[in-house]
């Protein structure tokens, strides 16, 4: 059997080098028995993510490593990015290779972009639920030459381009999207269709929050559990922070968690495999707020993998 010849993972901490592969990892974490491991999403297999911390703790620092190692990647893709927060933090990826659009969702100044991120959720199932038909009339055109070559044509089909969906804020966005918007639209429902399609259909949803904590009486930390199971990697993003056990059980379901306590230290779960690695620092060249000379922010802005800016 041929092997597939599209390479569907994806190295979590790349080096900041814009030289350099996206296979050399800039450091790994000791994990205290000698073991330096490197940390490959295999997002074929597990194609969703969920990335939850404390704020502060570096979600979106790694969310921005994540889609920079995405938009420097070969191959076909479309990336919708949603900021729940409307911080525009992910405004540098706008018009990158592969990037679709930016939703910054600001409520009060910009009403629409409540709207337009409920959107998105609802077009990108719409896209899932397409690309299923169409993988399944390939299926049955394939059944029906394999069986009569001779009054049926070999199907002309190809494996579609990659989706991505990534959320950053998703408490913030449900709270929007329940006192906002008014459509008949169920983003949480469409998410977990999403979850379910997107395997066979190569859409892939990553989803970031703070770790809430949940009552008693529920167990329901914020996310509902029928859609936590469809994130299929969890990956805690909470630097020098660490994890508190309220916070570890809600994020991993258990308390033996071990994150470098460090800036950039993460953990990734996939099943019963844990890989704790930690992100490189990388200065974002749009924050005003940034002690960055003109050039370093245009040498931060190269590192992106892309043509270099324009004096």
């Amino acid at each position: 059997m041929r092997e597939p010849t599209n390479d569907r993972r994806l190295y979590l901490g790349q080096h900041p080098d814009p030289k350099a592969p996206l296979s050399d990892l800039v450091r790994t974490w000791n994990d205290g028995r000698g073991m330096v491991r490197a940390a490959i999403w295999p997002y074929g297999t597990a194609p969703h993510m969920r990335v939850v911390g404390t704020t502060g703790g570096g979600k979106s620092s790694f969310l921005r490593m994540l889609l920079r190692g995405l938009v420097r990647k070969p191959g076909p893709r479309a990336i919708t990015i949603i900021d729940a927060e409307g911080a525009g933090e992910f405004n540098v990826f706008q018009d990158m290779p592969g990037v679709a659009q930016v939703i910054n969702v600001k409520p009060l100044k910009d009403p629409p972009s409540v709207a337009r991120a409920a959107q998105a959720i609802a077009d990108t199932l719409a896209l899932a639920l397409e690309m299923q038909d169409d993988r399944e009339r390939a299926q049955e055109a394939w059944r029906a030459y394999l069986i009569d070559p001779v009054h049926h044509q070999s199907p002309n089909y190809q494996r579609p381009g990659e989706t991505w969906l990534v959320i950053d804020g998703w408490g913030s966005l449900r709270y929007d999207l329940n006192r906002y918007h008014k459509a008949k639209l169920d983003p949480v429902e469409d998410a977990v269709q999403i979850g379910k399609n997107g395997r066979k259909t190569d859409v892939h949803l990553i989803i970031a929050d703070q770790v809430m904590y949940a009552s008693r009486s529920k167990d329901d930390d914020g996310m509902p559990s029928r859609l936590k199971k469809q994130l299929n990697c969890s990956v805690a993003a909470v630097g020098s922070l660490g994890l508190t056990e309220s916070e570890a059980r809600m994020a991993f379901d258990t308390l033996d968690v071990k994150v470098p306590a460090e800036w950039g230290g993460c953990l990734m779960q996939i099943g019963a495999t844990r890989v704790p690695f930690v992100v490189p620092p990388w200065p974002l060249a749009t924050d005003p707020t940034a002690p960055l000379s003109v050039e370093e922010r245009r040498e931060s802005y190269r590192r992106m993998g892309v043509a270099p800016v324009v004096a």
